[in-house]
C-alpha cells in the first residue's frame, strides 16, 4: 500500500490532499511534518493509505519526484 498526506488548513475542517503519494508511511509522515512546519495555516495533519501510484520520495529533508521508465514492447 502507498500513502499520502492530508492537511486541515481552513475553517471548513475538511482534509485536503496535495497529490503526492509515497511508498511508506514514514516517508509521508516526515514530509507532512516538514510541510506543516513551513505552512502556517495547517491545523492538523494525517497520513492515509492510497491506491495512487508513488510519485514522490522524501528522504534527508528532500522531496524528489519519482520517474518511471517505459518498457519497450
Amino acid at each position: 500500500m502507498n500513502y499520502k498526506v492530508e492537511m486541515k488548513a481552513d475553517e471548513t475542517g475538511n482534509w485536503i490532499p496535495n497529490g503526492m503519494t509515497f511508498a511508506s508511511h514514514d516517508e509521508a509522515y516526515e514530509y507532512g511534518m516538514d510541510l506543516w512546519a513551513r505552512w502556517g495555516a495547517v491545523t492538523d495533519m494525517r497520513v492515509v493509505e492510497s491506491e495512487n501510484k508513488v510519485n514522490y520520495s522524501y528522504a534527508n529533508g528532500r522531496l524528489v519526484p519519482v520517474t518511471f521508465k517505459l518498457r519497450a514492447t
